[in-house]
């Protein structure tokens, strides 16, 4: 898994991806006018990278530890609260980021 894991990473890292979002996101806004909630698709930009580099990790715990998940807890934070107006009900989602590393830390052994 480690090896197939690293040639997905290595793949990822050659894309050009921040052009490829800027493309979708002119592409959309003109034809749709909806510039203001696709600008979140440029958070798709680190999230794409910090995943592609944890796909590099030697080890299963240092790939589990290197996933993305403040970025994904932010931007499905924003979603709910552009798309769904829960700003306030949803607050609780980034109690998952301690707690996934706690998780991750302490169960997944090497």
């Amino acid at each position: 898994m480690t090896s197939s894991r690293r040639k997905i990473g290595s793949v990822m890292l050659k894309l050009p991806y921040p052009l490829v979002v800027a493309a979708v996101y002119v592409i959309l806004g003109m034809t749709f006018h909806i510039w203001h909630p696709m600008w979140l698709m440029f958070l798709t930009i680190p999230i794409y990278y910090h995943y592609a580099g944890a796909c590099m990790a030697k080890s299963k715990k240092a790939y589990f530890l290197s996933l993305p998940v403040p970025e994904i807890i932010v931007l499905i934070y924003l979603i709910g609260g552009f798309f769904f107006f829960l700003w306030g009900t949803l607050w609780w989602v980034f109690l998952l980021i301690p707690t996934y590393y706690w998780g991750a830390a302490a169960l997944i052994k090497e």
